[in-house]
């Protein structure tokens, strides 16, 4: 049973009545940041705990971008509180938007946990599959063992990236923002437009299909093996706006089997805000 990448509903619920698990809960929304915690506490699946995209997975917004790296050994505390164990799975779905509960997955890689997946098709997939559904705060359980440990995840920073721009080694960059947004048309959010210089663009949304499930692996596979024109995984470095939908990207290609990218989180949030750091507008 798949607990590195994706797992659908069905098989998430097996697993849980086989052993113990972690679930977690990532729903958020960007324009209204209580509204996640909200609405888990309205309902959840029973012995979920909430994890919020700007409390847990990220750190203070400034300089470093709108959601930068937690504190490895603060998240990695909080987990443990929730019960985790080294060896124990984790189990995160958000609403259905896919890109919060890929942060959690990353964060989770990041600290160096093996045994992490997202649901296929979030909070909606798992009721269908008649998940169990409680409303109020989750009671704390025994302090688990975990701590983070060696990252599973290779992040990359802004000035790694500003000093291979334009050379032979240069990884190659993956934008995971809309189309316009890339191209360069204005958004409220972005001090400048445009992308940084060298990098593609695939849509993270790309990744689903129309109900907002996953593409199967081996069709991901064929359409990132377009976009990436024979990089190799490990030489690409997936962002977005603020780190957040680039993990979805990041989590596509290693369920496709194209394993080994990294991620730069502070992403245009960052790069972006330095006028120091080049920018370029219109297609790749």
């Amino acid at each position: 049973m798949p607990t590195h990448t994706l797992i659908q509903a069905s098989e998430a619920l097996t697993l849980a009545a086989q052993q113990p698990v972690l679930w977690l809960d990532a729903r958020f929304e960007l324009a209204q940041p209580q509204q996640g915690a909200a609405d888990f506490a309205c309902g959840h699946v029973a012995g979920a705990h909430y994890i919020d995209l700007e409390h847990h997975l990220s750190g203070p917004a400034g300089a470093a971008g709108r959601h930068p790296l937690p504190i490895a050994a603060t998240l990695a505390a909080q987990l443990a509180q929730w019960g985790l164990g080294h060896a124990m799975p984790v189990l995160i779905y958000d609403q259905g938007a896919v890109m919060y509960a890929a942060r959690a997955w990353a964060m989770l890689r990041w600290l160096g946990h093996t045994a992490v997946a997202v649901v296929d098709g979030g909070l909606p997939a798992l009721q269908q599959a008649g998940a169990p559904i409680a409303s109020g705060q989750t009671r704390l359980p025994e302090t688990g063992n975990f701590s983070a440990t060696t990252p599973l995840l290779r992040t990359v920073s802004a000035t790694k990236i500003a000093q291979q721009l334009g050379q032979a080694t240069a990884p190659l960059l993956v934008d995971a923002r809309a189309a316009e947004r890339f191209h360069g048309t204005p958004h409220p959010l972005d001090p400048r437009c445009g992308h940084i210089p060298g990098a593609v663009n695939r849509f993270f949304k790309l990744n689903l299909d129309a109900e907002q499930y996953f593409l199967p692996a081996t069709v991901l596979h064929q359409q990132w093996q377009g976009c990436l024109n024979g990089t190799p995984p490990p030489q690409v470095v997936h962002y977005c706006g603020s780190g957040v939908s680039a993990c979805v990207n990041l989590l596509a290609m290693e369920h496709a089997g194209l394993h080994g990218s990294a991620l730069y989180v502070g992403s245009w949030s960052e790069w972006a805000a330095d006028a120091g750091k080049p920018v370029a507008n219109g297609a790749a």
